[in-house]
């Protein structure tokens, strides 16, 4: 049973290493998409194995999308081996760590989902990265990047927690994170969030109001919330302490209790606009809004973010403002081709901030 074991054992490592070393020629160039290997009869005196040995060799190469046999003919390259073609899609959390999977990656994996329907070896996408628990997913990923399955990656989030890790720092693979600022030696994909301000205010001021209120993320940069100020001040309009506050994501239930105390008081007191710049507080503060008996938008107009296609429920009128899930991804899929091909690309790629009624202009179709 011992010895049974360890010539398993052995006959596995060799297996690895005629895979490994097949796979080493693909990646460096030495065999190029479309060629054929050399017969099998030669690659077992070549690797002395057996048959057998070098079919699950091969076969791995099958399964990894380096290589594909025609029947009588041979084993061939991939026309678009993994190294050359396909992507993974990164996030920090789990779907099922409903507390931190935020609105805005049920969008982007909703986007990655339709493409890897359109084509299955386009796009990999690894959960959990940052979660302990989720190990798995994360030793998968590495040995993906060790053995050359993948030719670039997207990180959905800042990748603060990757130092030191083949997630950085591989050699010969194309990164992109969806970032407010470069950092890590990666472009950043970043949400154009002063144009996101920009648009609310002028729509509030378009309909005539001026006391702006706002219930946003509590993790929310306090650069941004002075900029929003600024910008209120250039506009002739007001806000006070009290109408700007914040809540965490993972606690959104609050935000109803924030909205509904908010909006006591005489109707000259109260803000006459407000601003949910996080959807994932949507739902709760425009319930808030309900259990306050605000009238909208004949008293008040509500301006709610949203990372399309998808939306979070709204329980009173609101003007959709966001930014497209399918347009962050594709902005990333470009990037990454283009580092591929040896071009230079932005340090700082933007996305735009638009209206629901903006969506079809933007993404046609």
């Amino acid at each position: 049973m011992y010895k049974a074991r360890i010539k398993r054992k052995r006959i596995a490592v060799k297996e690895g290493q005629i895979s490994l070393d097949l796979r080493q020629q693909i990646v460096r160039g030495e065999l190029m998409p479309g060629e054929q290997l050399p017969k099998r009869v030669e690659l077992e005196r070549q690797y002395a194995v057996s048959p057998v040995t070098l079919q699950r060799a091969l076969q791995q190469l099958i399964e990894d999308g380096f290589v594909y046999a025609k029947t009588g003919q041979g084993t061939f390259v991939a026309p678009n081996p993994p190294h050359l073609s396909r992507y993974g899609l990164l996030f920090p959390f789990h779907p099922s760590q409903t507390e931190m999977w935020a609105s805005y990656y049920e969008a982007l994996n909703h986007e990655a989902q339709g493409i890897q329907r359109q084509d299955a070896n386009k796009l990999s996408v690894y959960y959990g990265l940052e979660s302990p628990e989720r190990g798995e997913d994360r030793a998968q990923l590495i040995r993906d990047i060790e053995w050359h399955r993948l030719a670039g990656l997207i990180f959905a989030s800042i990748p603060h927690n990757f130092k030191d890790t083949p997630l950085l720092n591989e050699p010969g693979i194309a990164r992109v994170a969806v970032m407010r600022n470069p950092g890590f030696g990666i472009p950043a994909v970043a949400l154009n969030g002063e144009e996101f301000q920009n648009k609310t205010l002028d729509y509030f001021a378009s309909r005539g109001r001026r006391r702006i209120a706002v219930i946003n993320s509590s993790t929310m940069f306090p650069d941004v919330i002075e900029t929003f100020r600024q910008k209120l001040l250039a506009r002739d309009m007001v806000t006070c302490p009290y109408w700007i506050q914040g809540v965490h994501p993972s606690a959104a239930g609050w935000a109803k209790n924030i909205a509904h105390l908010m909006f006591q008081g005489p109707k000259e007191m109260r803000p006459d606009a407000l601003l949910i710049s996080d959807d994932n507080l949507v739902p709760h503060a425009t319930a808030g809004l309900l259990a306050a008996g605000v009238s909208v938008p004949d008293e008040l107009d509500v301006v709610a973010h949203s990372n399309f296609p998808l939306s979070t429920a709204s329980m009173v009128p609101a003007k959709r403002l966001g930014h497209d899930a399918r347009v962050v991804l594709r902005t990333c899929l470009e990037l990454i081709d283009r580092q591929r091909h040896g071009e230079k690309v932005e340090s700082l790629t933007t996305i735009p901030a638009v209206f629901e009624d903006e969506l079809t202009e933007l993404v046609p179709g």
